[in-house]
């Protein structure tokens, strides 16, 4: 007689099949969850990317705009050749002092008396002096200083920063940048970008001024975008600024606002105002003069 024991049958056919069926279940389970996390590290990354490619931008615009660069504040105010003072005179001993005769100049600010310029010290020099650039005015002190310039218009922004950094110290190169920002339109799509125009040789009035070294696109799918500028003293928004203009004379903006909405991949959107000032206020700087 044979005995057999319970233990020794198989699996059956049903069993199999289960197990099967249990088996892709979980890798199927397991593979959508593995998809949905890479699907969400993407987003993620393209989301922060989206992000960051704003706030930087938007980060080097505030940076340039907050260091904006005009010598007014450092014209001396109390030393020979200053507003309402004679150039000091070298006289032989014995020599009797007189009177300089000063004309009238060309570049005044509203309200303050005329002052005499670098032009009418020094004739020869006339011609380089009323030399008027994109950054620059003409000379307005006795000294040669030069009165820093700001154009601001609907799609670009053009001014002197002290926000350049030297890398090489070789180079002939200065904290001095001319800087000059362009929302350009792109044909293929009707979007914008903001592009940063900039030249590390900021204090050349002569030569080309729109000849730029370097350029950077900044930001990209730009839908649309509007530029304004604040004039606290007269509770009034301008959409163009010239500080070479006769009513905006010496006069920088006291605040300049954007708003910006811009498209990224897919469905991301970013609708953002930002309000840019500079550090040191240039509004009262005419009363340095």
């Amino acid at each position: 007689m044979i005995f057999r024991s319970p233990n020794n049958r198989g699996f059956t056919l049903l069993e199999v099949l289960i197990s099967i069926a249990l088996l892709v279940v979980i890798s199927f389970t397991i593979f959508q969850t593995t998809t949905e996390t890479f699907r969400l590290r993407d987003m993620l990354l393209s989301e922060g990317d989206f992000q960051n490619g704003i706030r930087l931008s938007m980060g080097i615009l505030d940076r340039d705009i907050s260091l904006m660069y005009s010598p007014l504040p450092r014209i001396p105010s109390a030393v020979p050749g200053a507003a309402g003072q004679a150039p000091a005179q070298n006289l032989p001993p014995g020599a009797v002092a007189t009177a300089p005769t000063v004309t009238t100049p060309a570049v005044s600010v509203s309200g303050v008396a005329p002052m005499p310029t670098f032009a009418d010290v020094s004739p020869q020099l006339a011609g380089d002096s009323a030399i008027v650039s994109k950054w620059w005015g003409p000379t307005i002190h006795l000294s040669g200083i030069r009165a820093g310039r700001f154009v601001g218009t609907e799609r670009t922004l053009s001014f002197t920063t002290v926000g350049h950094v030297k890398i090489y110290k070789d180079v002939a190169e200065s904290v001095f940048e001319r800087v000059s920002y362009e929302f350009e339109k792109l044909k293929q799509d009707s979007t914008f970008t903001l592009t940063r125009f900039a030249n590390a040789n900021a204090f050349d009035v002569k030569k080309d001024v729109d000849n730029f070294t370097r350029s950077y696109v900044l930001l990209t799918g730009i839908v649309s975008y509007k530029l304004q500028y604040y004039d606290r003293l007269k509770k009034q928004k301008y959409n163009s600024w010239d500080s070479e203009s006769p009513d905006l004379k010496l006069r920088f903006p006291d605040s300049i606002e954007l708003e910006i909405k811009v498209n990224g991949n897919g469905k991301l959107k970013y609708d953002g105002f930002y309000r840019f000032r500079v550090e040191i206020p240039f509004r009262d700087l005419s009363n340095t003069l």
